[in-house]
């Protein structure tokens, strides 16, 4: 895979179709261990994400990138206790990840936040497949 097509499997569009929020959507849910289902409906015929919801019966969609309190815990679980990358290559992308978030988070920008933690979720997985 090349420098471009590794960029854009990873970079989630601020203009992105339903079908890239879905993919999102999923990644993070999948990165918090959490159960999905994918439907289409009238409303999203490219379908969306909905996650068995904790303490509610039933599942609900997805929120992460609406929500500050769905996607606060992710990003806390990626800097905080997501799996370190093992190999010291990794660190310093990881450390630069890690950075781009703090900072994002500081201008307040739901979108952005959530575009650059995607990301990051799909670099740690590319780095685990290695």
């Amino acid at each position: 895979m090349n420098k471009e097509q590794k960029d854009q499997d990873l970079h989630v569009s601020q203009h992105s179709s339903n079908e890239m929020l879905s993919a999102a959507l999923s990644d993070v849910a999948k990165f918090m261990g959490k159960d999905i289902w994918f439907t289409k409906t009238a409303q999203h015929p490219d379908g969306f994400i909905y996650i068995q919801s904790e303490g509610h019966a039933g599942w609900q969609p997805a929120q992460y990138h609406r929500s500050w309190d769905w996607l606060m815990p992710a990003l806390d679980k990626f800097i905080n206790k997501s799996t370190r990358p093992i190999e010291s290559r990794d660190l310093n992308e990881y450390r630069n990840y890690c950075n781009r978030l703090y900072n994002l988070v500081t201008d307040f920008n739901i979108r952005d936040v959530f575009n650059c933690l995607v990301e990051a979720i799909r670099w740690v997985r590319s780095v685990g497949s290695r």
